[in-house]
Order: C-alpha cells, then sequence, then structure tokens
C-alpha cells in the first residue's frame, strides 16, 4: 500500500497583495476632467472615521453609476489599503498616494475630505472629516444632475 501526499503551492495570485497605483496631481486631475461627475474621496486604512463612511461610499458608488466615485488612499501602507477595500467590497477605483503630497495639493491633510467635481471638472463641493449619509447622497445628486 501506498500514500501519495500531494500539494499545491499557492501562486503568485495569492501571495501578492494587490497594490494600489501610485498617482500625480496631473494624473488625478486628468481623472477628474474625464466628462463625468466624480466624487473623490482622500481616505486612510487607519482612520477610523474612514472606515465609517466607506460603507456609504460603496452604496453611493453602485447606486449612482452615472458618478464616477474615485478614492485617494494616503500615506497608508500598500497591503493595508488592499485589505481595507476588501474588507468593505470597495470596487470603484482607488489611486494611492504614499507621501501625502497629492492631498495636501487638494487642499487638505488630514482624513477622509470629500470633493465632489461636475462633469467639466470643477470643484462644486468639498466635505472636509467625515461625511454623513445625507451630504452625500445631496451633492452626489447635485452633480450627477444634467
Amino acid at each position: 500500500m501506498f500514500l501519495v501526499l500531494a500539494a499545491c503551492s499557492p501562486g503568485p495570485a495569492a501571495t501578492t497583495e494587490a497594490r494600489i497605483p501610485a498617482t500625480t496631481r496631473e494624473e488625478l486631475f486628468d481623472r477628474i476632467a474625464a466628462d463625468a461627475p466624480v466624487v473623490l474621496n482622500v481616505w486612510a486604512s487607519w482612520c477610523g472615521p474612514c472606515r465609517s463612511e466607506a460603507p456609504l461610499l460603496v452604496a453611493a458608488s453602485a447606486a449612482n453609476p452615472e458618478v464616477t466615485f474615485l478614492g485617494l488612499d494616503t500615506r497608508d501602507q500598500p497591503a493595508d489599503a488592499a485589505a481595507f477595500l476588501r474588507e468593505f467590497g470597495v470596487t470603484y477605483d482607488n489611486v494611492a498616494d504614499p507621501s501625502g503630497d497629492v492631498a495636501a495639493e487638494l487642499g487638505g491633510s488630514a482624513v477622509p475630505q470629500t470633493y465632489f467635481y461636475d462633469d467639466t471638472g470643477e470643484l462644486v463641493f468639498h466635505q472636509p472629516g467625515v461625511i454623513d449619509e445625507r451630504t452625500l447622497a445631496q451633492w452626489v445628486s447635485e452633480i450627477g444632475r444634467p
């Protein structure tokens, strides 16, 4: 009688964390000025208020396909950021700002910050700090109007 033991080694996808692509200010604003209204949320995995608003942003993104949602992960560890996105089921695009310079150029170094841009790329509203469901819905509706 023979006993055969077999094991599969995990492939690269199982051992490598998905990385959020780094961005520059210019690349970020190219995305914002792409002929669609944009909600830009600046966040970090270590930020408690960011964790509390993440489910609201995920739900609003799913409910408003005419509005582009974009996350800017700032001053974070790549593995922690990837875990945050998985934990909250974030499906909209995110870019990384490891140094915090891009977030600072937007006008705020604290997180969270949420910016609402119309379809011309013009800033319509800025919410410093955690956003509530009512404010999020109001401004998504405002920028999403034709």
